[in-house]
């Protein structure tokens, strides 16, 4: 797991040290990294009224010599701020987010987190990530009935790796409670309905562009830049 979680990690590292414009854009506001025994990170989103959990639930090697690619499975949690979103949770899991079990940002306490994974409470989708070796990155969501939570999820994990690759998807694909969207061009994901590219998608590059224009010694000696 541990080269799977170093490709995640440098994306969301990359991420937290991007200008706050570009953040918003992407819909990000909070990632960090969870200690737990397997990658995993806590998210907050622009415009989701709650918290998540990514939590990798396998890694592997996919393909044979000389064209092996990296995969990995993740289990999304949504933690929906009471009261505010209308999200589909259990009895047991309505009580347990309005207890002390969430701290005052809405992240589960370390103590409770262990309950939360084993029990599968606040479980919002699976998305698997496979990253070839050719480059690029190919996203899959599986999607429980969260009004939406777990794609909302895999959309921002799709913006900040258009920041990371420089590049846009080239195939997204969806049908009942699946999506997919691959960088590269992959004709197996032709099973459900294409999809039009995303404009924020190209937003997204050009405000890269912009910020790398910033940061270069010309525009930082010019006046005006």
């Amino acid at each position: 797991m541990e080269a799977l979680h170093e490709k995640m990690e440098t994306c969301c590292r990359e991420l937290r040290s991007a200008p706050l414009r570009v953040r918003r854009l992407i819909g990000l506001q909070r990632v960090t990294p969870v200690a737990i025994e397997v990658p995993a990170w806590y998210f907050r989103l622009e415009e989701a009224p709650g918290a998540y959990l990514l939590e990798c639930v396998g890694a592997g090697e996919l393909g044979g010599k000389g064209s092996v690619s990296l995969a990995g499975n993740f289990t999304v949690r949504f933690f929906p701020t009471p009261g505010v979103t209308p999200v589909v949770l259990s009895r047991k899991e309505c009580i347990l987010r309005r207890s002390r079990a969430f701290d005052g940002d809405g992240f589960p306490r370390p103590e409770y987190l262990e309950l939360i994974r084993r029990r599968d409470y606040f479980a919002a989708g699976d998305i698997s990530i496979i990253f070839p070796p050719r480059g690029g990155a190919l996203f899959h969501l599986n999607e429980d009935d969260r009004s939406g939570a777990g794609s909302d999820l895999f959309h921002t994990l799709v913006r900040m790796f258009v920041f990371h690759l420089h590049s846009t998807p080239a195939v997204w694909t969806a049908g009942t409670g699946w999506q997919a969207i691959s960088f590269l061009p992959a004709p197996h994901l032709n099973g459900g309905a294409v999809r039009e590219p995303l404009p924020v998608w190209q937003e997204i590059l050009v405000a890269r562009a912009r910020e790398a224009g910033e940061d270069s010694p010309d525009c930082r000696t010019a006046s005006p830049c």
